[in-house]
């Protein structure tokens, strides 16, 4: 019973931390949460609804349009350094208004492509602007402009990506069931422009009127260059665990189908299973806020990871029916932890002016390694690894790259030989 108090009273603190601040900042919340939700439309789960017709409609194989998927998913991650870093120094309405435009332009070629070459341009589009810019705009803002608050203001933004896998298919698959797929292209286009565009520059404007960003312009002229985080040691012992989720989660979403069907298990119960994904990361991200802010993100690096791992055990020791949602609720668990706890470090450990330049940084890499996921996991699956060497596999990953993180966080201070590695950080 204390216990249940105990998370009662928990949950009840959360909800008026959470309250008086969407009282206080509530417009620049709500901006983080819409741009969060609308990278829905460069997701893989979202462009893989409409495959089949992609397939149908072009001739192509699943190889041929899974190269064109993965180059270009590293070409849009390849520019993300670039175009990235152009937060820190452009005001937010303007800059706002060119990614949501662009993500606009490459759904309508998408729509309207008469060819497979524009067929991937407007693919390239979705995955550097959907996957990569609007979600950097929304985290960057968010640890940029927030600072006692920063896990809060992280964690209600970061419920835009569950609202967008919750919502967002089944109306798309409703609409083209209605119309056709070009239509439901066109219609995105049309809402991006039409509704989600002036919703961002309002919610700006009842801001205060002023671009969010030119409170930092300022600080970018002091030499900061996003090359110098390379010479920093704790970045190396950090990448293992920013990396290790989203190319783990990527590939086994991909050929969840697949992992279903070694399971026995089928179609019907991973998509209601993934409900359950849905809501847990929703929750986990509503939660970590105030964890992040009374804790620091660089102490739980070494954790956020430990969920997942631990679903990928369950996955790997059962196949009953009531494994499936198990599996799912803690990778969400971790999802939901990510992207608060990752952009919150950066901003902890470079200052909140330089986070558009470190995470675009970072991003870059992070991109980069979904488009890897698929071709390795789908190499290994097509010369005869089994599901369970791959879960054995990502287990693995995942804890080591849990362990490597730890030199890099506050828990450093108490393992042995720490002060010999500052004293030599100190002299160079």
């Amino acid at each position: 019973m204390p216990d249940e108090h105990g998370a009662g009273r928990l949950f009840r603190e959360n909800e008026m931390n959470y309250l008086r601040l969407l009282r206080q900042e509530g417009p620049l919340l709500w901006f983080g949460l819409v741009t969060a939700l609308s990278t829905s439309f460069g997701q893989t789960f979202f462009i893989a609804l409409s495959v089949p017709v992609f397939l149908r409609e072009f001739a192509l194989g699943e190889a041929q349009f899974g190269l064109m998927y993965s180059l270009a998913t590293v070409l849009g991650a390849l520019a993300l350094p670039y175009t990235g870093a152009l937060i820190d120094r452009t005001s937010l309405p303007r800059y706002t208004t060119f990614v949501v435009v662009a993500l606009a332009v490459a759904s309508l070629l998408v729509a309207l492509s008469p060819h497979v070459l524009v067929l991937a341009a407007g693919i390239l589009g979705l995955r550097m602007v959907g996957q990569g810019l609007l979600g950097h705009v929304s985290m960057t803002v968010m640890a940029r402009e927030f600072h006692q608050n920063r896990g809060k203001a992280l964690g209600f933004a970061s419920l835009g990506y569950p609202l967008g896998e919750a919502i967002l298919p089944a109306l798309f698959a409703s609409l083209v069931y209605l119309v056709s797929w070009r239509a439901a292209w066109l219609a995105i286009a049309a809402a991006l422009l039409l509704v989600v565009l002036p919703g961002l520059l309002l919610l700006l404007k009842q801001h205060g009127g002023k671009a969010p960003a030119a409170e930092t312009i300022a600080a970018v002229k002091d030499g900061f260059d996003a090359r110098m985080i390379w010479r920093d040691w704790r970045l190396y012992c950090l990448l293992p665990a920013v990396l290790a989720l989203p190319f783990v989660q990527t590939g086994l979403f991909l050929y969840q189908l697949p992992l279903a069907e070694s399971k026995g298990w089928s179609a019907a119960l991973i998509a209601s299973a993934f409900t359950a994904y849905a809501l847990s990361r929703a929750l986990s991200s509503i939660f970590v806020g105030p964890i992040i802010d009374r804790f620091s993100a660089a102490r739980l690096a070494p954790v956020y990871l430990l969920p997942n791992a631990l679903g990928l055990g369950i996955l790997l020791s059962s196949s009953a029916t009531w494994v499936a949602p198990v599996y799912l609720v803690m990778v969400g668990v971790s999802g939901g932890c990510s992207s608060s706890i990752v952009s919150s470090i950066w901003a902890e450990f470079y200052g909140p002016e330089h986070v558009g330049k470190v995470r675009s940084a970072i991003t870059s890499l992070t991109v980069m390694s979904t488009a890897g996921a698929p071709l390795i996991l789908g190499f290994l699956l097509e010369y005869g690894t089994g599901f369970p060497a791959i879960l054995i596999g990502g287990i693995v990953v995942m804890t080591i790259a849990s362990v490597i993180a730890v030199p890099a966080t506050p828990w450093a201070s108490a393992l042995p030989g720490m002060g010999l590695l500052r004293a030599l950080r100190a002299r160079s």
